[in-house]
């Protein structure tokens, strides 16, 4: 046992000198490795010394200038001689701070130099081509310019995707641009309109077909009317079905507002009146209809007073801002009897001279008419007296006609299918020496179709007894839209027709009781 106990005492012994010596070397190698760093840093601090007196030197230009510091600050521990944190607190003057291109780039690829970059094979490279036809770049080259490209672009659109990497300043600096503009502008006489012309172009239209205004509840039967309010999108459509319905005109889908049933009435004709707050509906009885839109409430005239012989009022002719409206008689057919829009009663008669009435139209003070004997006729309503008379020209049976919304135009459709288009100029009055401006002959059957658009640029003509006989006129060209109807828009048989009250809209009503929607985009 007292040989056991000698034994562990002198291994205690050992293990404790070899502590101490290994404790002694390892501080004695921390101080050296200190030292090492402490001269290291002097020899640093030295170097910054020369170079801010040698910069102080070469850019001094008065005594009261700045001179640029660089502080080290060093924290050692005593114990251990390690060093925990260096931090470079150089300031930089304003006007003094180091550009891009004098920073040296932390790392070179060897390679960059030998490698060659085809930057014609690829659309996308194609860009950074500084001559026509350059081929191969050095990868340094490459890099070059693709750092440009990404500055140049960051630079010039400050669109959202670099918008965070500008400061307040630029957009305020961007306002001060405008404003001085802006300033500089209303200080001139220039002229801010373009020149360009905002005229509809020929030849072909531009044109969207959008769902049908009755979608999902046609008539039963043909459309015979189709037309729009004056002031607004909203759209009346009547049928044989005995049915009117007004509906809300857009792009995405039409609404219908409100369907009227008259029970006794085949509606053949159909309008508004008194500024779009009546409808009048007739067909081929001695009674009509007028539906007041305000109120709500739809109305029946039994017969016209003075007329009691008269049992066929299909056809109605109405401006809609005019006081007047019109039936053409059958019973009588060479009287237009003129109504009046308040009060629904027969104001007085206007008498053609020859043939069988076909149509007329409103003009302002005047009502022009057509007749199977191929004469046009106007007559002042002020004086209830015919003011000219002239035969439609190449026409032996006038069918329809239509006036345009400023009076300048007047269209008139014939049973040959010829539509002839007159100007009658800044006295309102057809003379026997006004001849048609253009006869267009696009139709082969007889014309039962013209409509103007609000500001006469076209021109609507059809026949419902052909599939697809609509056309678009070009008024100021005198020509015929090529792409309208298109093989993809078959409107089948035409029966009626309506320009929206800006043109932005043309509904079309055929023979399967369907209103056909086109949205014309130039307007």
């Amino acid at each position: 046992m007292s040989k056991l106990r000698s034994i562990l005492k002198t291994s205690r012994k050992q293990k404790k000198s070899s502590s101490k010596e290994e404790s002694s070397l390892s501080h004695n190698t921390k101080v050296s490795k200190a030292a090492k760093i402490k001269e290291s840093l002097e020899e640093l601090i030295n170097l910054n010394d020369n170079d801010d007196k040698s910069q102080s030197a070469e850019h001094c230009v008065d005594d009261n200038s700045n001179s640029n510091d660089s502080v080290l600050n060093i924290d050692q521990d005593n114990d251990d001689g390690q060093l925990n944190d260096i931090t470079d607190t150089k300031q930089y003057s304003s006007g003094a701070s180091p550009s891009q291109d004098d920073t040296e780039a932390a790392w070179h690829d060897a390679h960059d130099q030998s490698v060659s970059i085809d930057i014609h094979k690829n659309s996308r490279t194609k860009k950074l081509q500084e001559q026509h036809n350059e081929a191969a770049v050095s990868g340094i080259e490459y890099t070059k310019r693709l750092r440009k490209f990404q500055h140049k672009v960051a630079q010039d659109d400050k669109n959202e995707l670099y918008k965070w990497a500008f400061t307040p300043d630029d957009a305020h600096s961007d306002e001060e641009h405008k404003d001085n503009m802006l300033m500089s502008l209303l200080k001139t006489n220039t002229q801010i309109s373009s020149s360009q012309s905002y005229s509809l172009p020929k030849k072909v239209l531009d044109f969207t077909r959008l769902s049908h205004v009755n979608a999902g509840e046609p008539h039963g039967s043909v459309v015979s009317a189709t037309s729009f309010h004056p002031t607004n999108n909203l759209m009346l459509s009547g049928g044989l079905d005995k049915k009117l319905k007004l509906f809300n005109v857009n792009h995405s889908k039409s609404i219908r507002v409100q369907s009227i049933h008259c029970k006794d009435l085949p509606i053949y004709s159909a309008s508004f009146i008194q500024g779009g707050k009546q409808v009048i509906l007739s067909g081929a009885r001695k009674h009509f209809y007028y539906y007041d839109l305000v109120k709500n409430d739809l109305m029946k005239v039994s017969h016209i007073f003075g007329k009691h012989d008269e049992k066929d009022l299909k056809k109605l002719v109405t401006s809609p801002m005019s006081p007047y409206f019109a039936f053409l008689g059958r019973t009588d057919p060479k009287c237009v009897m003129v109504m009046s829009a308040q009060t629904k009663q027969l104001l007085f008669n206007l008498n053609i001279s020859s043939g069988k009435l076909q149509d007329a139209a409103f003009c302002g003070n005047y009502i022009f008419s057509v007749d199977t004997s191929g004469c046009i006729q106007q007559f002042d309503i002020r004086t209830r007296t015919a003011v000219s008379t002239v035969a439609d020209s190449g026409s032996y049976n006038s069918t329809c006609v239509s006036v345009s919304k400023s009076g300048n135009y007047l269209a008139t459709g014939s049973y040959s299918g010829i539509v002839n288009l007159y100007d009658l100029g800044q006295s309102g009055i057809l003379e026997e020496s006004h001849k048609p401006l253009k006869s267009i002959r696009n139709l082969t059957t007889a014309v039962n179709l013209v409509e103007f658009n609000h500001n006469d640029e076209l021109l609507a003509i059809g026949s419902k007894w052909t599939k697809n006989g609509i056309k678009l006129v070009h008024v100021d060209s005198l020509t015929v839209f090529e792409n309208f109807p298109s093989f993809k828009n078959n409107v089948k048989y035409p029966f009626s027709c309506g320009f929206s009250q800006n043109s932005e809209f043309l509904s079309i009503g055929n023979d399967e009781g369907n209103n056909y929607l086109f949205s014309l985009k130039h307007y």
